[in-house]
């Protein structure tokens, strides 16, 4: 749980509710949060619209006099109470006005195989930044690969910039949307003239910076804001039609000055951090889609498990069901129950109503023991005041998350095909090979090995031997025009394998260089731009303290994976669940735990853990 989450308890979506005052809880909060920054930022010609309110999660007098004059300066009813229509003047869709055909944004957990018009207010949101570079196109709705590394990409910025407590995954949940409400302020609708508010603030402030706009930064989308988007849109050879929808918000994160959102200093308080505490069992978890039976023959769910020590958490939510009093007068809401393969009930759960207009219901178990999922079903029943005995509405069956969430793999300079099975068959996932480079002297990757090591059923991971200067050895030069040449070398190498695009090759630069930091620093840069130019993701292979001096960089941070090299003290071998790399260096994606040791006959192999399967690839 993020620090905002922690020190405004309880936890409620912001958008979820209607707000008045006595309320309190996180929604509250961010309610405070944002409008003390817009009072801030803008500048209406009559003057602040208040005074900053203390940001308490309670509802307050003084949160109430604020409410009023959001609603009276974008000209809605003084009713001092958060309606829809309220939320949406801070680019909340709810109800009506949710967008993109819906679910609500941040009315449910959304993890890779997602799909719906949150998922797109999501990568909005995203897209306003540099996490563009990382998702690499409009927002579309679908949670891929792509999407997942920028939302992993946003925890680790927040981290970095002292929001503690994100677990090292690219899942969006409960700490993760207040952020984002209160990181990134547009993306949760589509902005033209007449729809006012605290986004259009944002895309007002960005315009002013990109040197589009020179009005007033005062919330309304008037003529001169569509005249400056008009502007930036033909700038960067979109179409010019005044809208800022998904295409216009990523050519505003692919152009954004600020490339990362910084926390709020007012959002976010400085809370001492407790002891330090033993770490925590690794989690794991897996999902499976509900199908909708003909009581109910639009809709649709999904069951998620997360696993720790051997205990679970279950959530099963519900989407456009009807309303439980049309399928017979005694019934007042759904539950859900989860059955054994012989139909056993072992768990079940009330499900509560998500306030979004979409018949949507969610419902969560906790504390059970995990190998009563093995072949079970989860079936979602309209409810009475006795329990779910009335229809069925969806059902599924269960699921069982692996062992652990990162993945055992390894590296080396010799053709590994004869080797592969066998790798496979020991429990690694995936295997890092070279693709060549002014500093490799072993044998290259080939298309027909990495056939042979995608068959047994391996992802693969690219490598470049770039230009160094170390101690041990030195060879190219570190330029950036070299590395820009080097960079398309890289590519060039990749398509002769067969690798496709949009997956990564990391750039191999050995720890302690010698060189200044600066020459590294160029040559790494120019390979960074000529990779990605070429339709590759750059990644960087080197020690932490020079994979942080790369991170910190305006044109790395979170847009580049990371692959720590430092042996774990005292390996010898792989480990079993494998060790994540957040655990080495918080940004890595992949982490050389051991090196030098003899798998499946061959010697002098390294072994390496990943988070995910983030750019890798196979025939």
């Amino acid at each position: 749980m993020a620090l905002f989450d922690s020190t405004f308890a309880p936890y409620v979506p912001f958008g979820s509710r209607t707000l008045s005052a006595g309320d309190t809880g996180t929604d509250v909060a961010a309610l405070q949060a944002v409008y003390d920054l817009m009072l801030a930022t803008m500048h209406p010609p009559e003057g602040p619209m208040g005074s900053p309110v203390p940001i308490t999660g309670t509802f307050d007098a003084a949160t109430g006099q604020a409410v009023r004059n959001i609603q009276s300066y974008f000209g809605l009813p003084a009713t001092g109470v958060v309606d829809a229509a309220t939320y949406f003047l801070f680019g909340q869709g709810v109800g009506p006005d949710t967008p993109y055909g819906g679910p609500a944004y941040g009315s449910r957990t959304l993890q890779a195989g997602a799909a719906g018009g949150d998922v797109r207010v999501l990568q909005n949101r995203l897209n306003c930044f540099r996490y563009a570079g990382i998702l690499g196109r409009p927002a579309d709705g679908v949670f891929d690969g792509a999407t997942a590394a920028a939302v992993l990409a946003f925890k680790v910025d927040a981290a970095a910039n002292g929001d503690t407590g994100f677990p090292s995954n690219s899942i969006a949940g409960f700490g993760f949307y207040d952020a984002s409400w209160i990181y990134t302020f547009a993306g949760g609708r589509d902005l033209f003239p007449g729809r006012n508010g605290f986004d259009v603030v944002f895309l007002q402030v960005l315009l002013t910076d990109l040197g589009f706009y020179a009005g007033l930064v005062d919330g309304y989308y008037g003529i001169g804001t569509r005249a400056a988007v008009e502007a930036f849109q033909a700038a960067t050879g979109i179409t010019v039609d005044g809208v800022t929808g998904p295409e216009t918000f990523y050519q505003l994160g692919l152009n954004n000055p600020h490339p990362a959102p910084v926390p709020l200093a007012v959002a976010w308080p400085v809370v001492v951090p407790p002891p330090p505490s033993p770490p925590l069992p690794p989690l794991t978890r897996c999902a499976t889609l509900l199908s909708p039976t003909v009581a109910a023959p639009l809709a649709y769910g999904l069951v998620g498990v997360i696993s720790a020590a051997g205990a679970f958490s279950l959530d099963v939510t519900a989407n456009r069901l009807p309303p439980p009093q049309d399928l017979g007068p005694p019934y007042t809401g759904y539950a859900f129950l989860v059955t054994s393969p012989a139909g056993t009930v072992l768990y079940g759960s009330p499900m509560a109503e998500i306030p979004t207009g979409s018949g949507s219901w969610a419902g969560h178990v906790d504390g059970a023991v995990l190998a009563d999922l093995n072949g079970g079903t989860v079936v979602v029943n309209a409810a009475s005041a006795t329990g779910p005995v009335g229809p069925t509405v969806v059902s599924g069956p269960t699921c069982t998350p692996a062992a652990t969430g990162c993945l055992n793999g390894v590296d080396n300079s010799l053709d590994l095909s004869a080797a592969a099975p066998c790798l496979r068959a020991a429990g690694f996932t995936f295997a890092a090979r070279y693709l060549g480079g002014p500093c490799y002297q072993g044998v290259s990757l080939s298309g027909r090995e990495a056939a042979a090591l995608s068959q047994a059923g391996l992802r693969l991971v690219s490598l470049y031997a770039g230009a160094n200067a170390t101690a041990a050895f030195t060879c190219g030069t570190q330029t950036l025009s070299q590395g820009q040449v080097d960079g398309a070398e890289a590519a060039a190498l990749a398509v002769a394998v067969g690798q496709p695009a949009d997956t990564v090759i990391y750039l191999d630069l050995e720890p302690a260089q010698t060189s200044p930091a600066a020459s590294w620093l160029s040559y790494v840069q120019g390979w960074v731009t000529a990779l990605a130019a070429h339709g590759y993701k750059p990644g960087i292979y080197s020690s932490p303290d020079q994979l942080t001096t790369v991170y910190r960089q305006g044109w790395a941070g979170p847009t580049l994976l990371y692959w720590v090299a430092r042996p774990q003290a005292g390996a010898t071998g792989a480990v079993f669940p494998p060790p994540c790399p957040a655990r080495e260096l918080p940004f890595a994606s992949v982490w050389q735990y051991v090196v030098q040791v003899t798998l499946c006959g061959l010697a002098g192999m390294d072994i390496d853990s990943a988070s995910n399967e983030v750019g890798m690839w196979s025939l």
